[in-house]
């Protein structure tokens, strides 16, 4: 909260100073909940605000009590800031205030993830690179290694793929996960292809297109996940945790995404799986709608017109 309200002064003495006709504040997560205290502001100096938003929780399971008084106060709080309009990257708040409760009549704007990937590697040719293996098949996470991100379902589940499967975790490791290696057994760490540093960008999109498929089992996570879209944007199959984001992103693309919704019976399931030789590919056209820079600008700059 003072970083909050640190951040709204600043804002404060901007607006007074500069006397703008539009503001936009690119990241707007924890600052978004006190623009109401702003709004005699706007309405003075006649400015239009918009402010994105990458962590809204509505549509989401609350699980506390102190989460549903954050809830119900960012509702409020934001449906009582005048002249402001807020947008989202993750569209399940979005779909959430128009098909769910919302006595207060609240409305979000859905904003394109602005997505940006290089080109696809051969998988052959990231493996020959990264010095992987190429007679595998290989799933993996890459990115921070952390529990957030459901690491640890992914070395437990190690024990239970078949021979020919691999887990990759690709990343800076969090230390409960170095705690957790520690202490597993041999044929466990057999199967797993462990990366434990911060990796460049290139390095990253390399271990993405090395994939056979992508898991991101993030069963307490909140919000959307950028690793997904551009492993689907590549053709690589993504395994993901039963939230309300990946259940979206399996309706949109159907044959890239499954669902895991017992994440303890993740090796089970990964060693069931079928590899496909010949995925079928995003739509290009519809992907680029959904998320991508153009789209993000496009949306930008339509809302700072009116």
């Amino acid at each position: 909260m003072g970083s909050a309200l640190a951040r709204l002064r600043f804002l404060f003495l901007a607006i007074v100073t500069c006397r703008p006709n539009k503001v936009l504040i690119p990241t707007g997560d924890g600052l978004a909940q006190f623009l109401f205290l702003l709004s005699p502001l706007f309405l003075i100096f006649g400015c239009k605000v918009v402010c994105v938003l990458h962590r809204a929780k509505f549509g989401y399971p609350v699980k506390n009590t102190r989460d549903r008084l954050i809830h119900l106060f960012s509702y409020i709080t934001f449906r009582f800031a005048i002249r402001c309009r807020f947008l989202s990257v993750d569209v399940v708040p979005c779909e959430a205030l128009k098909t769910g409760l919302n006595p207060l009549g609240l409305e979000i704007g859905y904003l394109a993830d602005p997505l940006s990937s290089p080109p696809a590697k051969d998988r052959s040719v990231s493996r020959t690179a990264l010095g992987l293996p190429q007679d595998v098949e290989i799933l993996g996470c890459i990115g921070g290694i952390d529990r957030r991100k459901g690491a640890d379902y992914l070395i437990r589940a190690a024990s239970s793929i078949r021979a020919n499967q691999r887990i990759l975790l690709a990343g800076k490791f969090a230390p409960e996960i170095l705690d957790q290696l520690e202490k597993i057994d041999p044929i466990t760490k057999s199967r797993l292809i462990l990366v434990n540093r911060f990796l460049d960008h290139d390095e990253m999109f390399s271990y993405i297109c090395s994939l056979d498929a992508m898991l991101m089992v993030q069963s307490g996570h909140t919000g959307i996940s950028s690793f997904a879209l551009h492993a689907v944007k590549y053709g690589i199959p993504v395994i993901g945790s039963d939230t309300s984001w990946f259940q979206l992103l399996k309706k949109q693309f159907t044959s890239l995404v499954a669902i895991v919704k017992e994440p303890e019976n993740l090796g089970s399931y990964i060693a069931q799986w079928n590899h496909q030789e010949n995925p079928i590919l995003a739509d290009s056209q519809q992907f680029d709608l959904l998320y991508s820079a153009k789209a993000f600008c496009s949306k930008i700059n339509s809302e700072l017109q009116v």
